[in-house]
């Protein structure tokens, strides 16, 4: 076996693992099957690994260095599941990721990625002000709370607090 050709195997498994699931016990048919393409791309005269080793070869045979730690490198901007100018609609923004249509994104953002909305529009290369509500959204809620009635107590107390304090400059000080 090529130290080289382990090094590149283990690196190729590991971003894999990184961003794949799959059960534990696949996980030795996966180096496997990597090793194998990998010798297979070399040329001739790299051996592709046994299918099991037996006991006696495994404690006979020498344990290779332990390869060098290496990031896994991710891409910038992966492809997202609808295009970025169709995310958006009157009645939905679609989630990139997946391609769920949400009334708001921020819920299932949090919900189904584990996902914060800051993350999320850096992984797409998106504005600051990219909505992460639909637009008939909004309007509705923005409706909803003005029929409540929503800011009119703000803006009340924000008049008497202006007013009181317009008063307090005008009055002449007692001594």
């Amino acid at each position: 076996m090529s130290l080289e050709l382990l090094q590149h195997t283990q690196e190729i498994v590991s971003a894999f693992l990184s961003n794949q699931a799959i059960p534990r016990q696949d996980v030795p048919d996966l180096i496997r099957q990597v090793y194998a393409v990998l010798a297979e791309l070399s040329g001739p005269g790299v051996a592709a690994p046994a299918a099991e080793p037996d006991a006696s070869e495994a404690e006979a045979e020498t344990v290779a260095p332990e390869p060098r730690r290496t990031r896994t490198r991710r891409a910038a901007t992966p492809q997202p599941a609808v295009p970025v100018d169709e995310a958006v609609t009157e009645e939905a923004v679609t989630c990139m990721i997946c391609g769920k249509p949400c009334q708001a994104l921020r819920g299932h953002l949090k919900r189904s990625h584990t996902m914060e909305v800051d993350a999320y529009r850096k992984m797409f290369n998106l504005d600051k002000d990219f909505p992460m509500v639909a637009r008939g959204y909004s309007a509705r809620r923005r409706a909803l709370a003005i029929n409540a009635g929503l800011g009119d107590k703000l803006r009340q107390s924000r008049k008497v607090a202006a007013a009181g304090r317009g008063r307090r400059k005008a009055a002449p000080a007692a001594e």
